[in-house]
């Protein structure tokens, strides 16, 4: 064989063997509701940090820029014709993203869905919060906190997605039927379309309302903005107002340190991205989930302020939820820089 004989035939079996590498590596779609979003950033760094330790695994996070049901269908087909080894979804619209969820489906790639669910889909499980649970983590803070008040009126500051109504159907049953509030609602929920700036100004709006006594943000978006002066500002503006917030992200931890808010409801987004590997992963090896659920619930956790008041005690009480208080953050601080300072 002559050398350029050699040259090409080494050049195909490389090619050969690159192609055969590449046919193996799983590719694991994560498409959220949008991709400027501090909770679902948080979801691909799970993602993507479960995915190095899978061999031969990828994390691709990809989505709508704005809240676009349609968008976020078209991008799902795309997708499925580019070829994936698995999808999971955070659900905008359930009728028009559930179709495109089953035509993956159909198309042979199993599909889970995070955060916002689509149950009558063809989805196999769904991973995230307990949203209707969540809501009753409000619907506690709301009566404990409130309670030194004997009550008043409260408003809900949300956005339009099925995990989001769930969270308020939550709050109002648990408010209502458990604790016998004496809170009322204000009118509808607002719909900040995921925006955090809308988000604010309708906080804004709320908080100049003489009949508005606490306010409800089901998502995390008036603390997400930048920079965290402009939710300082509001908060300095209207301490006479309660406010609780969803989700954790570090901003907001430290922000309720501060004591800028009264409280946080935080989900796990890391955790979930963690999880979405791991269950479309099992799903290839033919386990369907783990322990054959349906639903992977991954908890959630209650920040308090540093002068809430509430003790231990009252915290245990409520179901067992973790709970945490800015003291305990200081300690974990404190810990973590001594053993990071030892070990260097």
């Amino acid at each position: 064989m002559g050398p350029s004989r050699g040259i090409v035939f080494c050049a195909l079996v490389a090619r050969h063997i690159a192609f055969c590498l590449a046919a193996e590596e799983a590719v694991y779609a994560v498409v959220p509701k949008l991709t400027a979003n501090t909770f679902f950033d948080d979801v691909r760094k799970g993602c993507e940090a479960e995915a190095a330790r899978q061999p031969n695994a990828t994390c691709r996070f990809v989505g709508p820029q704005e809240l676009d049901a349609e968008e976020q269908a078209r991008i799902i087909d795309a997708l499925v014709e580019e070829g994936i080894s698995g999808l999971a979804v955070s659900v905008i619209d359930v009728n028009i993203t559930s179709r495109a969820i089953n035509r993956a489906a159909e198309a042979g790639i199993p599909v889970v869905t995070f955060d916002s669910d689509a149950p009558d889909s063809q989805r196999f499980a769904h991973i995230g919060t307990n949203n209707f649970e969540l809501g009753h983590s409000f619907a506690w803070l709301l009566s404990t906190l409130g309670q030194r008040d004997g009550g008043g009126n409260y408003a809900v500051i949300s956005s339009e997605a099925p995990n989001l109504d769930h969270r308020i159907a939550g709050f109002r049953y648990k408010l209502e039927e458990t604790f016998e509030s004496q809170w009322k609602e204000i009118g509808p929920p607002t719909d900040c379309r995921d925006n955090g700036d809308v988000a604010l100004e309708q906080m804004y709006e709320l908080a100049s309302d003489p009949e508005v006594d606490a306010i409800i943000s089901v998502g995390g978006w008036p603390m997400w903005i930048e920079p965290a002066t402009r939710w300082k500002d509001f908060v300095d503006s209207n301490r006479h107002v309660l406010l609780f917030v969803a989700d954790a992200a570090p901003v907001q931890i430290d922000l309720i340190n501060q004591g800028y808010g009264d409280a946080l409801v935080g989900q796990k987004p890391f955790d979930i991205g963690e999880l979405i590997i791991q269950t479309l992963a099992g799903h290839n090896e033919d386990e369907l989930a783990p322990a054959g659920e349906e639903f992977i619930w991954t908890g959630e956790r209650i920040f308090l302020k540093p002068d809430s008041g509430i003790d231990d005690g009252a915290s245990a009480a409520f179901d067992g939820r973790s709970i945490i208080t800015s003291q305990v953050l200081v300690v974990a601080n404190v810990i973590v820089f001594f053993v990071v300072a030892c070990w260097v």
